[in-house]
């Protein structure tokens, strides 16, 4: 996106319409959004469960309630990103943007499956004890 928004600030240096220069300065903060709003999404695993702390709210889903954690690619997988996800539900999520009170995703990194699978063992074990 630097390339795109190099060019953005261009149009808004440059003498042009109005309408032209609104454009490029929404450009500009959509990406300063975006970007914001994926640096600071994080998700975190403990003995009580598994957070996603976001922008404006944080989802926790305690060790207890959670059935399924498993990966998947939306669209079948042809050239695009796998997603971890962790769920209360029976279900599985079908698309990335099913964020919920229920569910939490991610994109997948090397060894999060295996973490997360990790974290739900031991804390079963300890409340089986």
């Amino acid at each position: 996106m630097a390339p795109i928004n190099a060019l953005m600030v261009f149009v808004l240096t440059i003498r042009a319409l109005w309408w032209t220069k609104m454009t490029a300065a929404a450009v500009i903060a959509i990406t300063l959004y975006t970007f914001v709003r994926g640096y600071v999404t994080r998700m975190t695993i403990d003995a009580d469960g598994v957070r996603l702390h976001r922008l404006r709210r944080t989802i926790h889903l305690p060790w207890a309630q959670v059935k399924r954690i498993g990966t998947y690619a939306p669209g079948g997988g042809v050239g695009g990103a796998e997603y971890v996800f962790v769920t209360t539900r029976d279900d599985e999520p079908q698309y990335k943007w099913e964020i919920d009170q229920t569910t939490i995703q991610v994109q997948a990194h090397p060894g999060l499956i295996d973490a997360l699978r990790a974290a739900m063992s031991q804390s079963q074990t300890a409340s089986a004890t």
